[in-house]
């Protein structure tokens, strides 16, 4: 089984996904860590599109593998799969960008319905990209199958 890695916008997370990635290679056959495109430019907005075709490619060459996704990485995974272009064996979101991805006018509440990929949930109760009371709701009502939202107490993202 493989794992693909994805984090947050910022150049930041290279370094985390760097550390994710030594802790999980004992778990793993192969672990492919998604770096954005504007990581290596001055730009400090992501080209959604182009991450998600890129996620797909990248899906299609390291069957069978599962995601482990942190804030707008949740928000690509969830475009891709709702797109049909990966189907991951299971995936962990941490930090679930929901605000951020309405905020670039993507209707991501659509993109939860009839969802039932095994999925592990992470997110302060007080996050600011959305609380852990919202998603609840919105994974509630788009009727989202085999999932555990585990919700932790704080308010960053």
């Amino acid at each position: 089984m493989n794992i693909i890695l994805l984090g947050g916008n910022s150049k930041k997370n290279k370094d985390w996904l760097s550390q994710l990635s030594e802790y999980f290679k004992s778990y793993f056959d192969e672990i492919i860590v998604q770096n954005y495109t504007h990581w290596d430019t001055d730009s400090d907005s992501i080209d959604i599109e182009n991450e998600v075709q890129r996620l797909s490619e990248t899906a299609t060459k390291n069957q069978p593998y599962v995601i482990f996704a942190k804030s707008i990485g949740v928000v690509l995974v969830l475009k891709a799969i709702y797109q049909g272009k990966i189907n991951p064996k299971q995936c962990v979101f941490v930090g679930t960008a929901v605000n951020l991805a309405r905020k670039l006018g993507y209707e991501i509440d659509i993109w939860f319905k009839n969802y039932d990929i095994p999925t592990l949930l992470i997110q302060n109760d007080n996050d600011p990209a959305i609380s852990s009371a919202e998603l609840k709701n919105i994974l509630k009502d788009s009727d989202v199958k085999n999932f555990k939202l585990v919700e932790l107490t704080g308010n960053t993202h």
